[in-house]
């Protein structure tokens, strides 16, 4: 079973999509070939299973343009950044692929500007999950058998068909609803086989699963911290603005409610990811009115800056997977990142984005038995995913500077009655020296931990005061400079490696062995040179 848009199982079938049969394609058309996993999915973002047709003449306009619109989103049309109008040609070369209906009949109210010839970006919204049950082909029809499911309740099930034209393209045909009474939503099932229990995920899955949820149109973060208008759907007519004492909000066209926003969200980050970084911000940015949900402008804090661009795995289990992930910047600069993804009500979730920072601090890691010894290529990846200094833990203790910084946003206020020429800036990445040190052994041994780190808990560096966490300013001195650029493996074994690694450091190389462990099951950071990792009485006292 896999929820809303999945990727977990493998695909049953392959649809090409390369154009349509003539000598020409149209303008943003990217070749890609899809999949019954994705014609479906794509289907129930456009609502053309929320009613029987018989051809797609008799479907809502409203559904053609939104299914260009997810053609975007799963990557299959090109789009142009910060556009929010797409002239109609493009559009309707695109669709007349899918749907034999004449460009008049697509143009739609909700949609169309007649005046500009255009057709307006509004973004996708579902809160629905499916099942696919059998995908056949008979006569040249490709038929796609599924069942809907709400808050995991049985809606409907039903059968889309499908024509492919030649090896390049596919056209719809009918969508038929059958009522069934008696089916359980796969989450209230019992696990009582391996028959149901959730199938294994290919490295290549993950990969895919971590792009499509990271992409912003899909990625609930921006709804919640304020992502820019295009995440948002959000007009600025007279009458979907409110003004009231607490100040000014827009409506919000891709939910109703906040519920209904809540459960689109759980659908791509873990519920624990939802408590503690967006839920947060309900009461600051949202409004229900009159049936109709507002954000707050002060929400609107900037477009994301980057993009994710490819995916690597790192390490996985039946539960939880660690992917390195490149991302691009407007600047077209790449850095990579560690994402984690969590198996939670049988569906692969973010457990942590770059876009709120310290959603990285803890993932609780369920092990399974692995005795295989790693390949080089993933001991290096492995060692650079746990170096990133989002996720490394050693500069939270020695203090890094400006980079380090910004990924603790330390406030500027001191904490007060604090010991006489001490200030304490507040740490919102922990709340605790003990949620702290959980993350702290997910990268490094526990003895690497207690004999190179700890030491500054004892030091009093680290404070903890009415439920949250200072760090003593004193940390801000010991600088950082030194970032790996090259590893190579000079032995391993089953649980213990020792790299060579070339530093970064300022303006020049150097040069020094990382050891490696497996604690646990999971691979972690041994030991490292001397010239990164000071020793408590280097660094400036209080």
């Amino acid at each position: 079973m896999k929820k809303l848009l999945c990727i977990i199982l493998t695909a049953i079938f392959v649809v090409l999509s390369g154009g349509c049969s003539t000598n020409s394609q149209p303008e943003r058309w990217l070749n890609k070939k899809a999949s019954a996993e994705d014609v479906l999915s794509m289907a129930l973002e456009a609502k053309l299973l929320l009613e029987e047709w018989d051809s797609p003449e008799e479907l809502s306009p409203d559904c053609f343009f939104q299914y260009y619109e997810a053609l975007v989103v799963y990557g299959y049309v090109s789009e142009q950044e910060g556009e929010s109008e797409i002239d109609r040609n493009i559009v309707e070369d695109v669709l007349r692929l899918f749907f034999d209906v004449e460009p008049e009949r697509m143009r739609s109210e909700t949609y169309y500007n007649e005046d500009n010839k255009t057709y307006t970006v509004e973004g996708l919204g579902n809160v629905l999950d499916y099942q696919m049950e059998q995908v056949r082909e008979l006569n040249g029809e490709i038929q796609i058998t599924y069942h809907l499911y709400y808050l995991e309740q049985f809606k409907q099930s039903g059968t889309l068909t499908i024509q492919k034209e030649d090896e390049s393209h596919y056209r719809f045909v009918s969508h038929k609803i059958h009522q069934v009474d008696d089916i359980v939503h796969p989450a209230n099932q019992e696990s009582t086989s391996q028959k149901t229990a959730s199938p294994l995920i290919t490295d290549e899955e993950l990969c895919e699963r971590a792009l499509y949820l990271l992409d912003p149109y899909v990625l609930p973060v921006a709804w919640w911290t304020g992502g820019g208008y295009s995440s948002l759907s959000v007009f600025s007519a007279p009458d979907n603005i409110i003004q009231n004492e607490d100040g000014t909000y827009c409506r919000v066209f891709r939910f109703d409610s906040i519920q209904e926003m809540k459960q689109m969200t759980e659908q791509v980050v873990t519920k624990a990811y939802t408590e503690k970084y967006l839920y947060p911000h309900e009461k600051d940015y949202f409004l229900e009115q009159e049936g109709n949900l507002y954000l707050s402008t002060a929400a609107f804090c900037g477009e994301w800056m980057f993009t994710a661009q490819s995916a690597s795995v790192v390490s996985k289990t039946s539960t939880v997977a660690e992917l390195s992930v490149t991302f691009e910047n407007l600047y077209e600069e790449k850095f990579s990142f560690p994402i984690f993804l969590q198996l939670e009500e049988h569906t692969w979730k973010l457990a942590n984005t770059p876009y709120v920072t310290g959603s990285d601090a803890v993932v609780n890691w369920n092990q399974q038995n692995d005795s295989s010894v790693p390949s080089d290529e993933q001991l290096i990846s492995r060692l650079f995913s746990l170096y990133d200094y989002y996720i490394y833990p050693i500069p939270w203790f020695l203090g890094a500077g400006d980079d380090a910084l910004g990924t603790l946003e330390v406030g500027y206020e001191p904490l007060p009655d604090t010991p006489e020429y001490t200030t304490f800036f507040e740490v919102s990445r922990f709340d605790s020296i003990d949620e702290m040190k959980r993350a702290v052994e997910q990268v490094v041994t526990q003895e690497f931990a207690e004999n190179t780190l700890y030491p500054y808990l004892e030091k009093g560096d680290f404070m903890e005061r009415d439920g949250k966490l200072y760090r003593n300013t004193s940390l801000l001195g010991s600088g950082w400079g030194a970032d790996p650029v090259s590893a190579s493996v000079l032995s391993k074994s089953e649980n213990n490696a020792v790299l060579s690694v070339e530093f970064q450091e300022y303006y020049h190389i150097v040069t020094g062995d990382v050891q490696m462990t497996k604690e646990n099951g999971i691979w972690k950071i041994a030991s490292l040179p001397d010239f990164l990792t000071p020793s408590p009485s280097q660094t400036d006292k209080k």
